[in-house]
Order: C-alpha cells, then structure tokens, then sequence
C-alpha cells in the first residue's frame, strides 16, 4: 500500500511536487478505473471492461491480461498507447477520506517525486493556498471519484437486463492456455433488446455512450499483445522475444499468443 500523507500548509507549504517522469510505479497495474469523460478519448486507443466491486460494476482500462502485469508500461518507464489515465497522470497525489467522511487530497510520500525544491510545483502560495496546480489535481480527481454515482446508475441498468457477461480472457503462456475471468464486457444483443424505458434511463445516465465505447475499444486488444515484448513484463522474461504481428496474435479461437514470451 502506498504511503499517503494529507496534503496540508504545515507539512508541505515548504515542499514542491514533480509530475511523473517514469510510469515505472504503474508496471504492477492489470487495470485502472477511468472518469466518465475519460471513456471516449481512453476507447481510441485501450479495451475497455467493467470491473465488479462487490455487486456494482465500474468501468477499466485494461493494461493486461492477468494480475500484476501491466503491458503498456515500457521496460524503461514509459507510458506507451497515446492517452494516460487520469488516475496515472495525477501520480502522486490520491484522494481519501477522513474521519468526517469527506475527501481529503493527499500525497504519496514515498513517491520520490516530493523536493524541497527549487524545482517542481509549489503544494502552496505565499498566501498559503494551494496553488492552482495543485488544486486543479484535487479538482480532478474528485470529479473521478463523482463520476462514479452516475456510472454504478448506468452499469446498473444494464446488469439488470443481463447486458453485462464475463469476459474470458484465454492466453497461449509457454506452459499451454490459461483463462483469466475478472472483467465483464456488455452483450451487444442485450443491449440492443433493451426496452425503450430502461434505454432512455441509460442514455440519461451517460450509459450508453459507455456501452457503445466499451464494444468498438475491444478492437485493440491484439494491439495490448502486441505491446507485450515492449513492455517491463516482457523484457523481465529470460526467453528470447519473438516478435509477432499484431494480427496474428488472436487466433481463430480467440486465444492470444504469448508461448514466445
């Protein structure tokens, strides 16, 4: 767990923070939760899932197969697909709650990336308010934590009309196929048999942009393979790397090649 500290004038009116300058901290990440407004811009170039939590599903990058690996991390740190979720992008900083219930903005202390200067951002003015770099990462990370009301609404609707299913994923590893099920995907003929109220509740709701998002983002899976040998995973492998075109990573059953990894 990381080692968060409330951001505060008194532990940190004298200290600057630095925006990421390696992903290196993401490498572990199979998946990452998204804002509602990220979802457009995050299905150009990601698949995207629903995660369950309990009996709610939320919407997730994925950046790998199985847990613990995180396939668009390159071997030197690098964030390879061309969008970084928010929740990366705002490294150092989390939210938490306090004892009142209430979100807090905090900072992850080991990160590396808080100095005492005199380079980085400023936490605080002169005036000992947060700068407006600062608090525009509060900002955002709070409009992620909002935007949760109105997707549990939208992925509600649409588990209760059986239009979100597991989906499997089935990989070639060295030692034979394996299946990883902890994501969900929406049923596209579900989603097209909704009755007419139930569809005007999940377009009121932001759902079916995120329905629709989450079908046409499942083209890049090959593309999340074909990252593989790139990314620190694959250059931790002793095996010799084998590059394969992403095309012919899938194969007719669906099951996507990593025996040369």
């Amino acid at each position: 767990m990381p080692e968060l500290h409330v951001v505060s004038w008194q532990d940190h009116g004298a200290k600057r923070w630095l925006k990421p300058f390696s992903y290196a901290f993401a490498a572990g990440d199979q998946l990452v939760a998204l804002g509602l407004a990220e979802v457009p811009r995050a299905a150009m170039v990601l698949p995207l899932a629903f995660a369950k939590s309990g009996g709610s599903y939320l919407p997730v990058a994925v950046l790998g197969f199985k847990q613990g690996h995180n396939l668009v991390v390159s071997a030197d740190g690098r964030w390879l697909p061309d969008y970084v979720p928010l929740f990366f992008r705002s490294h150092p900083f989390r939210l938490a709650r306090n004892a009142d219930g209430n979100f807090v903005l905090c900072v992850i202390g080991d990160s590396g990336l808080i100095t005492d200067g005199p380079a980085g951002n400023r936490f605080y003015d002169d005036e000992r308010k947060p700068t407006p770099e600062t608090s525009a990462i509060g900002t955002a990370l709070l409009q992620l934590e909002n935007d949760k009301a109105s997707m549990l609404k939208a992925t509600a609707i649409l588990a209760e009309h059986d239009a979100i299913e597991p989906w499997p994923f089935r990989v070639q590893e060295a030692e034979g196929i394996k299946t990883y099920e902890n994501v969900y995907r929406v049923n596209e003929s579900k989603l097209n048999q909704l009755p007419a109220d139930a569809l005007a509740a999940l377009r009121n709701s932001g759902g079916l942009v995120l329905a629709y998002a989450q079908l046409l983002s499942m083209q890049h899976l090959p593309q999340l393979a074909a990252a593989a040998p790139r990314s620190a995973w694959g250059q931790q492998n002793p095996e010799p790397v084998r590059r394969v075109a992403a095309l012919n990573i899938v194969d007719d059953n669906g099951t996507l090649s990593f025996a040369h990894l």
